[in-house]
């Protein structure tokens, strides 16, 4: 494609992003069942986004109240899983 896809998708991208991304993730069964297998992730991922075929995973909104204090968050489930959706 071009040299600004090559790099966003190269696998030393991907792999720091996601080490990024699962810092935000402490704590989280899923971060750490990902960190644990990076490599194999982060080249399936690869994969995806360079043959097309990536969808991200939607993501499901809810409302949560602090007192008088309303904030609309956002998660997603595991791809695979029926959790989200």
């Amino acid at each position: 494609m071009g040299a600004l896809f090559d790099t966003a998708t190269s696998f030393w991208t991907l792999r720091a992003s996601a080490r990024l991304a699962a810092r935000g993730c402490r704590g989280s069964s899923d971060a750490a069942r990902f960190l644990a297998e990076l490599e194999v992730g982060v080249l399936r991922l690869q994969r995806e986004i360079r043959s097309g075929c990536y969808a991200p995973v939607p993501l499901r909104r809810f409302m949560m109240r602090l007192g008088p204090i309303r904030r609309i968050l956002s998660t997603h489930g595991r791809r695979g899983s029926q959790r989200g959706a």
